[in-house]
């Protein structure tokens, strides 16, 4: 089909692990993406309730990702935030 700038649409059916990846990677980075943004945060937050909160959400996020009861990085993740948790008071 020869360019023509004519305006054209496409359509194309998929699923976003075909488009991304695996699954479980994307529950991992999503988790580790989630770890970073909380602790980042959790130092700002204004009472240390607010950051408990923040450390628990996280928390939560890690141990749905998928593999989180045998994958080394989640695990360990998982260690941190609880570690995290307790230095707030929780």
């Amino acid at each position: 089909m020869p360019f023509t700038r004519e305006r054209r649409d496409a359509v194309i059916y998929t699923t976003l692990n075909a488009l991304a990846g695996d699954d479980a990677n994307l529950t991992k980075a999503a988790a580790i993406t989630g770890y970073a943004e909380a602790v980042g945060l959790a130092g700002q937050a204004p009472a240390p309730a607010s950051s408990i909160k923040l450390l628990k959400n996280a928390l939560d996020n890690v141990k749905a990702a998928k593999n989180a009861t045998t994958d080394p990085d989640l695990l360990e993740i998982a260690g941190l935030l609880q570690s995290y948790i307790k230095v707030f008071g929780g």
